[in-house]
């Protein structure tokens, strides 16, 4: 059973909003946090004594500076390379791998709805970058998307609503393969496939549903945090699950899955106190990150 420690502490240039999955690690632990209208990133040298800063202000299609704010930003791997990937109230910015570069911006203007802003970002089939928005764009939706994940060929998303798409990569479309409605009166917050057996579903009253991505069904429920889930995410192997809240605690699950069950036992708890914990992420099967709202530090954890 995994025994988590806090083992560094990795400085940012700002300290991160209490926004929901706010936290991403792309390859050769390349870290993204937003605050308000900037995303400030960290990578760690090979040796791991010195770390490199960046802060990325939002900007228009032209470069200029906007002061819109991020809702989320996530390090997504594709086959020819990573890209870092912006959602704003205004639109959607993406960057390549060395950050020197706006490669690509989407308006939400042209909408004709200033309220309109994009949140949750997938990659797909290693080949395309979905996000969506509080227009509901990925078809089917009925409010604002909460959250996206991908894995291969598949993709899930989760709304304002509590409601759960399951999606399948098919040529350049997706084609919707299952939809969850156990919503239980609740939203999601946080979403992540694990591989392509299930879906593990965070939700604003704290709890934490698995889905069996096949048949639609629910494998289990976890009553996991005091107030809403602000983050989930899946160890390399498949076999761990760590979720943070707003309650200051970070806990790990164990994952086994055999003969058409699904079995989940908590590995480890850490109360970061008075820290409201808005990310956390796998950077490997035995080192997690978190950070925590108006903190500007990523806090590691390592497996001892």
């Amino acid at each position: 059973m995994p025994s988590f420690v806090k083992s560094e502490i990795i400085p940012l240039a700002g300290s991160a909003s209490l926004l929901n999955n706010n936290l991403s690690c792309g390859a050769e632990s390349n870290f993204a946090v937003a605050h308000r209208s900037v995303v400030h990133t960290v990578t760690m040298t090979s040796t791991d004594t010195k770390v490199n800063h960046r802060s990325l202000g939002s900007k228009e299609g032209n470069g200029t500076p906007s002061n819109a704010l991020v809702n989320q930003v996530k390090w997504v791997e594709l086959k020819s390379r990573s890209l870092l990937v912006i959602a704003t109230h205004k639109g959607i910015q993406i960057y390549g791998p060395d950050l020197s570069q706006l490669l690509f911006f989407h308006s939400l203007s042209n909408q004709g709805d200033s309220s309109v802003f994009a949140r949750g970002i997938a990659s797909v089939d290693d080949q395309f970058v979905c996000v969506g928005t509080s227009r509901a764009t990925i078809r089917g939706h009925n409010c604002a998307i909460a959250d996206l994940d991908g894995d291969g060929q598949l993709m899930a998303s989760g709304d304002g609503e509590g409601i759960i798409r399951i999606w399948q990569a098919s040529g350049q479309t997706l084609e919707c393969r299952h939809i969850i409605n156990e919503t239980n009166n609740d939203y999601v917050t946080s979403i992540r496939l694990i591989k392509d057996r299930a879906v593990a579903v965070g939700y604003g009253k704290g709890q934490i549903r698995i889905f069996d991505v096949q048949k639609a069904i629910l494998l289990a429920e976890i009553g996991a945090h005091a107030r809403a889930v602000s983050a989930l995410s899946v160890s390399p192997s498949t076999s761990l699950l760590a979720s943070v809240s707003e309650d200051s605690f970070l806990r790990v699950f164990q994952l086994v899955s055999s003969s058409g069950s699904f079995e989940i036992s908590q590995a480890h708890a850490e109360c970061l106190t008075d820290m409201q914990l808005t990310g956390v992420v796998f950077v490997s099967e035995s080192k997690i990150a978190t950070v925590a709202f108006d903190s500007s530090e990523i806090i590691l954890l390592t497996d001892n």
